[in-house]
């Protein structure tokens, strides 16, 4: 007797019709359903000074770019 092993090919729509929960997200990965827990809002805040600081420090560093180029 042989058995057939058949995957079942998540898509979005199946994704869009489970159920909302905030502290699960989910992602497909070749058809593969992975539910994973929401970031914890330790690291959310983490990343939201690293990306705060990261645009800082580029808005300076163009401003003083455009500075230097009016320097005669």
């Amino acid at each position: 007797m042989s058995q057939t092993t058949s995957k079942v090919r998540w898509t979005i729509q199946d994704v869009a019709a489970l159920p909302d929960n905030e502290w699960i997200r989910y992602e497909i990965l070749d058809g593969e359903l992975f539910a994973v827990r929401s970031p914890h809002h330790k690291h959310q805040h983490a990343i939201g000074c690293i990306f705060l600081t990261s645009s800082l420090r580029k808005q300076s560093d163009y401003r003083l770019r455009e500075l230097e180029s009016q320097k005669p």
